[in-house]
Protein backbone atom coordinates (compact mmCIF):
# COMPACT_ATOMS: atom_id res chain seq x y z
CA UNK A 1 0.00 0.00 0.00
CA UNK A 2 1.36 2.95 -0.78
CA UNK A 3 1.04 6.01 1.82
CA UNK A 4 1.63 9.89 1.34
CA UNK A 5 4.54 10.85 3.80
CA UNK A 6 4.51 14.41 2.89
CA UNK A 7 2.68 16.00 0.08
CA UNK A 8 4.95 17.94 -1.83
CA UNK A 9 5.40 20.33 -5.00
CA UNK A 10 8.08 20.66 -7.47
CA UNK A 11 10.00 24.19 -7.34
CA UNK A 12 11.78 25.79 -10.06
CA UNK A 13 14.71 28.08 -10.17
CA UNK A 14 15.81 30.18 -13.47
CA UNK A 15 17.89 33.89 -14.19
CA UNK A 16 16.47 35.20 -17.20
CA UNK A 17 18.54 35.12 -20.14
CA UNK A 18 16.95 38.89 -20.82
CA UNK A 19 17.12 40.83 -17.46
CA UNK A 20 19.24 38.52 -15.13
CA UNK A 21 16.35 37.94 -12.80
CA UNK A 22 16.69 35.01 -10.26
CA UNK A 23 13.18 33.92 -9.55
CA UNK A 24 11.32 30.65 -8.75
CA UNK A 25 8.06 28.87 -10.17
CA UNK A 26 6.08 26.00 -10.19
CA UNK A 27 4.67 23.45 -12.55
CA UNK A 28 1.20 25.83 -12.45
CA UNK A 29 3.41 28.98 -13.31
CA UNK A 30 4.30 26.87 -16.83
CA UNK A 31 2.47 27.76 -20.13
CA UNK A 32 2.05 26.12 -23.06
CA UNK A 33 2.17 27.19 -26.85
CA UNK A 34 1.81 25.63 -30.12
CA UNK A 35 -0.22 22.29 -31.00
CA UNK A 36 1.24 18.42 -29.83
CA UNK A 37 3.78 18.16 -32.90
CA UNK A 38 5.53 21.45 -32.04
CA UNK A 39 4.60 21.75 -28.24
CA UNK A 40 6.47 24.36 -26.46
CA UNK A 41 6.83 25.28 -22.57
CA UNK A 42 7.29 28.71 -21.67
CA UNK A 43 7.76 30.76 -18.86
CA UNK A 44 7.52 34.57 -18.33
CA UNK A 45 9.69 36.62 -16.86
CA UNK A 46 8.16 38.32 -13.75
CA UNK A 47 11.02 41.16 -13.86
CA UNK A 48 10.59 41.83 -17.66
CA UNK A 49 7.82 40.00 -18.93
CA UNK A 50 10.09 38.04 -21.77
CA UNK A 51 9.02 34.40 -22.26
CA UNK A 52 11.74 31.85 -21.80
CA UNK A 53 11.49 28.40 -23.43
CA UNK A 54 11.55 25.72 -20.85
CA UNK A 55 13.44 22.47 -22.55
CA UNK A 56 14.11 20.10 -20.11
CA UNK A 57 12.40 20.91 -16.65
CA UNK A 58 14.87 19.28 -14.47
CA UNK A 59 17.50 21.27 -15.70
CA UNK A 60 15.96 24.15 -13.31
CA UNK A 61 14.77 21.90 -10.25
CA UNK A 62 15.36 23.31 -6.69
CA UNK A 63 15.88 21.79 -4.07
CA UNK A 64 17.28 23.50 -0.92
CA UNK A 65 20.22 22.28 1.09
CA UNK A 66 19.94 20.50 3.96
CA UNK A 67 23.07 21.99 6.15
Amino acid sequence: MIKIIKHGHAQYRMTCKFCECLFSFEDSDIKFSGNQRDWIEYIECPECGHEIDIVNRAFYKFKESKD
